[in-house]
């Protein structure tokens, strides 16, 4: 039976003529006012879908949700219904909206018109509900709504312009890059450089913004001599990433000393004789002292050999070739005037004066 009002009107002699009108909910499961739930109907909880769980979404325009779609086996038409909170549990509720319809397909989108406060973690989950019955929640998931920085290109200071530079791990500078407000994670600045303008092989560097206008950060490693280089920068936080600088070109002296020395896996005392070697040539093409041996190149390097603990011999026993003398475990440095007498036990030639550099291991001499 439809709706249906029954009126009675009291008919009793003591009666004052007033009327009683009472209304009962329609049996219709179509109507708004259906007694419910309708038994046996049953609708399967929504899935979250976007944001994903972990996700991070930024605060320059309103949320859009996107569930995976329920079903349901009434004829009654349902809708979504989404909870917002600032924790897991839901104790926390900042947002509860219903009423977004479902769409034809898998899944369903839709926008709060509600704003977030911005640089926060949150909750969400979703339910289906038709007025009469309604599905679980889903379970929830979390996002970070993080703020959208704008970012302009950095300034490059130096080196710029194919100048060329005094040493083999130059400092780079640049003036900080405008952006339209500050994250709350604080900016930080990557550099590339490479030997192409491609930047199709590159070593990075990273370091955090300067308050004071300018940024800089030295080279990570020492570059090969006389080469063209080129550099650009940009900045960036946790979530946003801005556009790079124009391209900067430099080139590096045609000699120059030592600033490092080599990488060993363990000490540079129980580097093997092969490991010794690639290093020592490895020096003689970055410091460009090759490639004949030469009383200038000798002390070119001898910075990073006695660094390293080594150090050259000239006239060894009347011998007048350069050696080298590599460290010893458990034995005193060979930058001494008199080399201990276990510093004797690991000793190199490297060649004549005027000759090839060459690397010819005495081991116990």
């Amino acid at each position: 039976m439809n709706r249906r009002v029954v009126c009675v009107t009291a008919m009793l002699a003591l009666s004052i003529g007033a009327g009683a009108c009472s209304f009962e909910k329609s049996s219709d499961p179509l109507s708004p006012t259906l007694a419910g739930p309708i038994p046996g109907v049953v609708i399967t909880a929504p899935k979250v879908m976007q944001p994903a769980n972990g996700a991070k979404v930024g605060d320059d325009k309103p949320v859009a949700f996107t569930v995976g779609s329920a079903t349901s086996n009434s004829v009654r038409p349902f809708t979504y219904f989404v909870q917002i909170a600032s924790n897991v549990d839901f104790t926390n509720v900042l947002i509860a909206k219903g009423g977004f319809a479902p769409s034809q397909g898998p899944e369903a989108t839709f926008v709060l018109a509600d704003r977030l406060p911005g640089n926060g973690v949150y909750f969400w989950r979703v339910k289906a509900d038709d007025g009469a019955n309604a599905s679980t929640f889903s379970p929830a998931a979390q996002f970070t709504l993080y703020t959208v920085v704008i970012y302009e290109p950095p300034g490059p200071v130096a080196p710029i312009n194919g100048a060329t530079v005094s040493n083999l791990r130059p400092r780079f500078s640049w003036s900080n890059a405008a952006k339209s407000v500050a994250p709350a994670d604080g900016v930080r600045y990557e550099v590339q450089l490479s030997d192409s303008d491609t930047f199709a092989q590159k070593v990075s560097a990273t370091v955090g913004e300067d308050r004071s206008g300018r940024t800089s950060v030295d080279a990570p490693e020492d570059l090969p001599v006389a080469t063209q280089a080129f550099w650009k920068v940009r900045a960036f936080d946790d979530n946003n990433v801005g556009p790079w600088s124009a391209v900067q070109t430099f080139k590096t002296p045609a000699r120059a000393s030592g600033t490092g020395g080599c990488t060993f896996p363990k000490s540079p005392a129980e580097a093997t004789d092969e490991e010794w070697k690639a290093c020592f040539f490895s020096l003689i093409a970055k410091r460009g002292v090759g490639p004949t041996v030469s009383n200038e190149g000798i002390w070119t390097l001898r910075p990073e050999l006695n660094a390293m603990g080594a150090d050259w011999q000239n006239g060894w026993r009347g011998d007048p070739r350069p050696r080298i003398f590599l460290p010893v475990p458990n034995c005193p440095s060979a930058t001494n005037p008199s080399p201990p007498p276990c510093a004797y036990s690991r000793t190199v030639d490297v060649g004549d004066y005027g000759g090839p550099w060459i690397w010819l291991y005495r081991g116990q001499t």
